[in-house]
């Protein structure tokens, strides 16, 4: 595993490289492991560590090798538990120490989770004197077979090393020389056996049976000599080992702080199959009472696939007792402790505010362009990004709906939320199977989070292609500019209360574009826009009309050129007198008024007031259109006279006329679905005086 992960940071190293470090990165696991959690559950304790020391031995002593460390011999069982996840014994049992000596079957046809597991539930034999049946009368034999006793080879290993007596290993470690057989232990159990077994000669025992039957310290499994022992030993290897992972010079500080916060649970966690194990696997635990102390700690960092932090996420825990809320701080971290890790199903994350930030008339036109295979993504955030409405694929109704955010035309994406997140680590085989979201159930833990969680997240604005969203606040981000400025002229003179004007909006660019947005507020209590038409082929559908607003979002696939292109004309009555610029202006509060020319560049929008403004007779586009029910057709005249107003089906046949004398003003003709004969396309065409002005309409 380690291996595999050194690859995947360094693909240059070769398999020697990535071998050697891989060792020095396992190696100091175990090292982490012993003395940051195995010493310190048997007692041991250690002064903490200040570095290499050169007059410091790390040799093995000869009492250490022969005698103290052969201590767990006597903690050894008679049998091996195997426990399946929900922590029952296995259909097969338990196994019989003595029928594990040279039998790997055993472990190869189960694997190593049973094992592992029963390990954490098992407890080990009290350290003594005493050896279970197996390791005495079993030890190295064949299956079912005799074996030899671990005790005798113990003792006789001690002698043929020539370890002095246990009190002589005593004086020689600074300890004082004990006279009597209850001062190694006052339990009449364990201080008969010895005087019986020794003749009443307390200076022949042997060091191993003095070491195992020394009374306890406190908090500790060990007695006073093994105690010295073990802490002198540990030391000089820690301390006189110049390649120690804490002093090693190829480890970076983080893979050395990673090391020294590995612990064995990590390990099993991390290389097997089991899915939930104590905190500490070195104080058993049964497996029933794991869910009541198993506590994690979850953390992770959001950011956008620029690098941008992103905070105010909400985060959630989600645990079947109670859910744990928070949030990122303004680097984007967030972080939870002590949470159940039991119960726990799963993090939802969510930021669905401001679905307007980073979204502009620049996004639907990279999002065009991939659609038309023009520059298509290459990211699987911008894919994701560009599926507006969450329908698993991007097409035109995703523009459709872009602009109508764009335009104020809807509030909230449909399907879809403001923000959406990745697990950073999750890869796609294919940019494009992001939209099939199989990324949303990476994070779910399905009721049990036996580890410490650490996740970072990919922040992806929801129709912000070119990662312009502000991460920092809830406030609208403005590009920056690149290019010249778009030119908007509309005619401008004094307009007299109650009157109604027509007037032309015109665009100006001095070289191609590929689009454009503005907003044009007015003041309400000064002009009403009675009406706004598109002209020259500049659909309606890029152009919005608020109550004090005017939104246009517009875009080509293609550039093109603007030399003072009428857009819109635009109806407006007076309601005071009032000169036209004194009422309406540019907006950047809703969103920033942008150009963006054929190479792509941003620049601003400027508004000119110039040309005469008209009182003349004007048809505007039947509201709604398509319609179902009913629609209304407003128009306007200059002075009172008759009104011709007919109706005609696609061939030119005529439904119905009217003609009428109509005061100066605006005026409405409002149709009905009763008027006409069926659903289809119609003609309105209305005359007033010389002048006659058609229309086509749909109803659905």
């Amino acid at each position: 595993r380690q291996c595999d992960l050194i690859a995947a940071a360094h693909p240059d190293w070769n398999d020697e490289q990535i071998y050697q470090y891989a060792r020095k990165i396992v190696s100091g696991e175990l090292e982490a492991i012993t003395y940051e959690e195995w010493l310190p559950s048997m007692g041991i304790q250690l002064e903490p560590y200040t570095g290499y020391k050169d007059d410091v031995n790390p040799q093995i002593m000869n009492v250490f090798s022969a005698a103290a460390y052969r201590l767990g011999h006597t903690q050894l069982s008679s049998e091996i538990k195997r426990y399946n996840a929900a922590g029952q014994v296995m259909p097969e049992g338990n196994l019989l120490l003595r029928d594990a000596f040279f039998n790997p079957l055993e472990v190869r046809n189960m694997g190593l989770d049973p094992y592992i597991r029963g390990m954490g539930v098992q407890k080990e034999q009290m350290l003594d004197a005493k050896l279970v049946h197996d390791v005495r009368n079993f030890l190295f034999g064949e299956p079912g077979q005799g074996g030899l006793d671990l005790a005798s080879v113990n003792i006789q290993r001690g002698r043929e090393r020539g370890l002095p007596d246990y009190n002589a290993v005593r004086v020689d470690f600074g300890l004082p020389h004990i006279s009597f057989f209850q001062g190694i232990n006052d339990d009449p159990d364990v201080f008969n056996p010895l005087i019986v077994a020794y003749d009443g000669n307390i200076n022949i025992i042997d060091p191993w049976v003095g070491l195992l039957s020394e009374k306890a310290l406190p908090n500790s499994i060990f007695g006073e000599t093994l105690t010295k022992i073990m802490t002198l030993q540990f030391t000089a290897l820690r301390d006189g080992d110049r390649f120690y992972y804490e002093n090693d010079p190829i480890l970076t500080p983080e893979e050395k702080d990673a090391i020294k916060n590995t612990r064995f649970r990590d390990i099993i966690m991390e290389n097997s199959g089991v899915t939930i194990m104590q905190e500490n696997v070195f104080t058993a635990m049964p497996m029933d009472e794991i869910c009541n102390a198993l506590f994690v700690s979850l953390s992770g960092n959001i950011h956008t696939e620029a690098g941008d932090n992103v905070g105010d996420v909400s985060v959630t825990v989600l645990n079947d007792d109670q859910n744990y809320e928070g949030s990122t701080d303004e680097d984007g971290n967030f972080s939870f402790e002590d949470v159940p890790g039991c119960g726990t199903e799963g993090l939802q994350l969510s930021k669905n505010v401001n679905f307007l930030n980073g979204v502009t008339t620049f996004d639907l036109i990279l999002i065009q362009k991939h659609i038309l295979g023009i520059q298509p993504f290459t990211s699987p955030y911008k894919i994701l990004a560009s599926d507006v409405d969450r329908s698993g694929s991007i097409s035109t109704f995703d523009l459709i709906r872009l602009r109508q955010a764009i335009l104020g035309l809807i509030t909230e994406f449909p399907n879809n939320e403001s923000w959406l997140f990745v697990p950073a680590n999750f890869t796609f085989e294919e940019p494009l199977l992001i939209l099939n979201g199989s990324w949303e159930t990476n994070d779910q833990f399905n009721g049990l989070l036996s580890v410490d969680y650490t996740e970072d997240f990919i922040a992806v604005k929801v129709g912000d292609v070119n990662n312009s969203a502000s991460t920092a606040t809830s406030g609208i981000s403005v590009e920056r500019v690149g290019t010249s400025p778009l030119q908007l002229n509309i005619g401008n003179e004094s307009m007299e209360e109650g009157q109604v004007y027509q007037t032309e909006l015109s665009v100006d660019f001095p070289s191609e574009v590929l689009g454009y947005q503005f907003a044009l507020s007015y003041n309400p209590e000064l002009i009403e826009i009675v009406n706004v038409e598109a002209r020259n082929n500049f659909s309606s559908d890029y152009v919005a009309v608020h109550p004090s607003e005017v939104l246009v979002s517009w875009n080509t696939a293609t550039p093109k050129r603007l030399n003072n292109q009428v857009v819109l004309n635009v109806v407006i009555k007076a309601k005071a007198d009032v000169v036209l610029a004194d009422a309406i202006q540019l907006n950047n509060r809703t969103f920033a008024n942008q150009v963006y020319d054929g190479n792509l560049h941003i620049g601003d929008v400027n508004l000119g007031f110039n040309g005469a403004m008209v009182q003349d007779f004007y048809v505007g586009q039947n509201e709604p259109n398509p319609f179902t029910a009913a629609t209304t057709i407003h128009y306007y005249l200059p002075e009172d006279g008759v009104v011709n107003r007919v109706l005609t089906d696609a061939t030119g046949r005529e439904i119905a006329a009217q003609s009428q004398i109509e005061s100066a003003g605006t005026q409405s003709w409002q149709l009905k679905k009763s008027d006409l004969p069926a659903s289809g396309v119609y003609f309105y065409k209305i005359t007033f005086g010389d002048k006659v002005i058609s229309k086509r309409f749909v109803l659905q």
